[in-house]
């Protein structure tokens, strides 16, 4: 799953409900998932979502990602993804919110 972060800093977010979510997320936030993404470089595709699910139920579990940061994320990460990979994440948020 390639996700470049970086391109999306300047990216210009479409007009709609998430992407404007996605634009509002914390800079450190941002700086945060960068870095998490140069950890995973060379990881498969299977561990890469078992770790985004361990990361995603410790935060939930923390108190530090709530439903609206979750869409937020998704939204940004959204327009970097393949179909496959959206399903993919869809899932996984489902799986995050107990849905």
């Amino acid at each position: 799953m390639k996700i470049d972060l970086k391109s999306m800093k300047n990216k210009p977010q479409a007009n709609n409900n998430a992407a404007s979510e996605a634009a509002a997320i914390d800079p450190n936030l941002l700086r945060e998932l960068e870095g998490k993404a140069e950890q995973f470089r060379g990881k498969d595709e299977k561990e890469l979502i078992d770790e985004v699910r361990r990361m995603g139920l410790r935060e939930r579990a923390a108190g530090n990602l709530d439903d609206n940061k979750l869409d937020s994320i998704a939204g940004m990460l959204s327009p970097m993804l393949n179909a496959e990979q959206q399903q993919q994440m869809q899932s996984l948020l489902k799986q995050l919110k107990g849905i």
